[in-house]
């Protein structure tokens, strides 16, 4: 084999296994960041996602959507806005764009601002999205930004011929529009019912992962 041969082949094989390594890396220190945001455990969280090595090994979409989700669990609005404002400006496969995308609509959804979350929920109409999911967003919206009642007879009669793991979603919205109408007693009858069911829903969800 000729000296140049045997050199290409030498720079291929290290190549692959520094590419190997980094892979191997990457997926350790996710595991140690999932770990940590289990625990709660944010000291530790920070000062491994502090380190060098870790932000060059860890793919930037992961690293920065599991700092989002360290800043979910202490309300950091300002931190969050800022991790929300780069993946704005970085280039993410479709999928990571409709997660960043249903992340961005329910965190300004429970912050009430109106413009942000149809903002995100009108790049979510150009993502692979279904348009199911869609119209439960734009309902969303109406019952928990804009106040609006008029969907109440609409949920009821939907929400009585689904599955009790499937309720929960609308029974918020009930909920919701209950509270507004100013009937305690049922806004309080429906939360209880919302919790109950999408409670069950996560169980039967957990059990199918095992």
């Amino acid at each position: 084999m000729r000296p140049a041969l045997v050199v290409l082949v030498i720079l291929i094989v290290l190549l692959l296994a520094v590419e190997v390594m980094i892979k191997l890396l990457a997926k350790k220190y996710m595991d140690q960041m999932a770990e940590c945001l289990y625990k709660k455990d944010l000291a530790a969280f920070d000062a491994l996602t502090g380190k060098k090595l870790v932000q060059l090994t860890v793919p930037p979409f992961n690293f920065h959507y599991m700092r989002l989700q360290r800043y979910y669990m202490v309300n950091d609005d300002k931190n969050i806005e800022k991790i929300f404002e780069m993946f704005d400006q970085v280039k993410l496969n479709g999928q990571q764009k409709t997660e960043v995308l249903v992340n961005g609509f329910q965190y300004y959804l429970n912050k009430k601002n109106k413009e942000k979350a149809s903002s995100y929920l009108e790049k979510l109409k150009n993502t692979n999205i279904e348009q199911q999911v869609i119209t439960n967003y734009e309902r969303l919206i109406r019952v928990f930004i804009n106040d609006d009642t008029s969907l109440l007879e609409t949920l009821l009669e939907e929400t009585e011929g689904l599955e009790d793991r499937y309720k929960g979603n609308n029974e918020y919205m009930i909920a919701r529009i209950y509270q507004n109408l100013h009937k305690k007693d049922l806004a309080k009858e429906y939360q209880k019912r919302a919790e109950q069911h999408t409670r069950q829903f996560n169980e039967e969800l957990n059990k199918t992962k095992e």
